[in-house]
């Protein structure tokens, strides 16, 4: 029994990405479509292979179909469609591969659709007949499974549900309605599974040996190298025998995968190669610890340039900051923290545990719903019989419609904001420890660029300890200097008996000052009466 992975790509077909569904259809499904709401015709009646076209959930045809989707969706940003490309297995017949097409599309229209019905859905099968002989392609049957985001109601204008469906909600209106939210990758990973067990159950019901599975490589314990997904464009130029680069990479990879098995097969060539890997290794580790070496003497030198310069002050501060255990944020830490800070100020919480204190975010709201109850206002009949007596300007419904958007747009930013928030947190948590660990794995460095500017710092302690030794000798000289003239002038002053009372000893034995003179002015001659003054 052979596994082998499973080969089913999710994408979403959106107006913000410039595409559109008629034409997504058109080319899927080999027809000529007309978009009723842009005038535009898409005809792909001329693509070969597109071998059959199953639609789910809809009575009409699939160009009304889609005409619909475009019709029921107004905003320029809408999601039309989810498709699913995913691929059959060759082993299979061409009845049994028609059959495993529409068992997954119904499959995929039925959970998209739980607790609203079926939603519906085109399934495209292309290359569902094996290639004839001398035919220059392979054999590569597939599904191309778009599926609408609402589904069928026969008396609206459009033929489709004014609701979405509620794996299309947002997460405040899901939770609203008390459905649990579920992240893009897990659903996507889900919807995986689904296809890979739909498959394996056909495959097991009509006797093949052959099954497939969702996961990865690693999840799946293989120590297989994958390959990239080639594309239209690149396999259109490997066809024509142009080759790319992502096809030389995918050619390295088989080439590899079946090198490595075949010395995993073979003990003798496992044994040789593993020895010369092992020599490798030796010379690696030789090689690295010169490398580690030379790391850490420009390590050395660019803290001895850092350094040039600074204080024995700046000096034991730098060497603390190396010895410390605890890393300093880092640019890119502080600019998040800073970034959360301010999401927390704009959304008014200090906890987004507790209750909102005011903020710009729902300010921005609150504006947003005033300005949409004026224009509302201003399009109203009763608007215009209250201001009959002025000359109104032009009432133009887009305003309506762009109040609304811009409502739309400050409510999403108001209840996306804790996930915001959460994900700068989980994000700052995330380099905060990244960058805590690197720092205590860097110990080897900190404590070299530590030492280096303690062997800085004793010198400089040394040269300070001299000069204070030389400061405090010099004043005790002049202190005892300043005693002894003290004792010669008090002997002095007792042998030539001088009267009684306080002497200023201090003042007497300093030395005496002689008075500064003035210089010679030359004299002013008067200009009135010629007198010199």
């Amino acid at each position: 029994m052979a596994t082998k992975p499973l080969h089913a790509q999710h994408q979403h077909i959106k107006r913000s990405s410039g595409r559109s569904a008629c034409a997504s259809a058109a080319y899927r499904s080999g027809e000529k479509i007309t978009d009723l709401r842009t005038g535009e015709t898409f005809d792909y009646t001329r693509k070969q292979r597109v071998d059959a076209n199953l639609l789910i959930g809809w009575e009409g045809t699939n160009a009304e179909l889609w005409q619909a989707v475009e019709l029921a969706e107004r905003r320029t940003d809408a999601k039309l469609a989810d498709e699913h490309e995913v691929s059959i297995p060759a082993c299979m017949s061409v009845e049994h591969r028609q059959q495993l097409a529409l068992k997954i599309a119904q499959a995929l229209a039925a959970e998209y659709g739980t607790g609203h019905g079926v939603a519906p859905t085109l399934a495209s099968l292309h290359n569902l007949y094996p290639p004839e002989p001398g035919e220059n392609r392979t054999d590569n049957p597939h599904a191309h499974i778009m599926i609408a985001t609402r589904c069928a109601d026969p008396t609206t204008a459009t033929g489709l549900n004014a609701e979405k469906l509620p794996c299309h909600w947002s997460k405040s209106k899901r939770d609203k309605h008390g459905l649990g939210f579920e992240s893009p990758s897990a659903r996507c990973t889900r919807l995986r599974e689904l296809i890979a067990d739909t498959i394996n159950a056909e495959l097991e019901r009509h006797g093949y040996e052959d099954r497939v599975d969702h996961r990865s490589y690693a999840e799946r314990g293989l120590d297989i190298m994958p390959q990239k997904h080639l594309g239209p464009a690149a396999t259109a130029m490997e066809r024509r025998g142009q080759r790319t680069e992502l096809g030389d990479h995918n050619r390295k990879v088989v080439d590899f995968n079946q090198r490595r098995q075949a010395v995993q097969r073979e003990g003798t060539a496992v044994g040789r190669e593993l020895r010369g890997v092992t020599a490798e290794i030796v010379d690696l580790q030789a090689y690295r610890q010169d490398l580690r070496q030379q790391q850490r003497d420009s390590w050395i030198d660019h803290e001895r340039d850092q350094c040039a310069g600074l204080n024995s002050t700046r000096l034991e501060q730098r060497a603390n900051t190396w010895r410390n255990p605890e890393a300093p944020p880092t640019p890119e830490i502080r600019k998040l923290r800073e970034q959360l800070e301010q999401l927390q100020l704009a959304g008014g919480w200090d906890d987004w545990s507790e209750e909102w204190r005011g903020g710009d975010l729902r300010s921005n709201v609150y504006r947003a719903e005033k300005q949409l109850e004026q224009e509302r206002q201003r399009a109203g009949v009763g608007w215009f019989k209250r201001q009959a007596a002025k000359v109104l300007p032009f009432v133009n419904p887009e305003r309506v419609r762009q109040a609304e958007h811009r409502l739309e747009q400050a409510r999403d930013a108001w209840n996306t904001a804790p996930d915001r928030a959460a994900a700068l947190e989980q994000r700052l948590e995330k380099l905060t420890s990244d960058w805590q660990r690197n720092w205590g794995e860097r110990l080897e460095e900190r404590t070299a660029k530590a030492e280096l500017i303690e062997q800085k710092l004793a010198p400089a302690a040394v040269q300070f300890e001299a000069k204070a030794a030389a400061k405090a000798a010099e004043k005790l000289a002049r202190e005892q200097d300043r005693e002894r003239r003290v004792d010669a002038m008090a002997n002095t002053l007792s042998r030539d008996k001088a009267p009684s009372g306080a002497l200023d000893l201090d003042a007497m034995a300093k030395p005496k000052q002689e008075p500064k003179q003035q210089p010679d002015r030359p004299k002013r001659k008067s200009k009135s009466k010629g007198m010199e003054l």
